[in-house]
């Protein structure tokens, strides 16, 4: 009994440090696409303003 008790908590253990990896991983790519998606927003807001100024000349 005491050995399937410790298989158990060291499965646990196991599955909480593979938890920790995959919601860090998963944050990671999360704050890349956010980033990514207001770098294009930004670009193109520039290349209008671009345009805009291009354009009174």
């Amino acid at each position: 009994m005491r050995s399937t008790r410790r298989k158990v908590k060291r499965r646990l253990k196991r599955w909480e440090r593979r938890k920790e990896d995959i919601v860090h991983k998963l944050s990671k790519h999360i704050v890349d696409v956010a980033l990514n998606f207001n770098a294009d927003i930004i670009m193109e807001a520039f290349t209008r303003e671009l345009q805009e100024d291009t354009a009174l000349r």
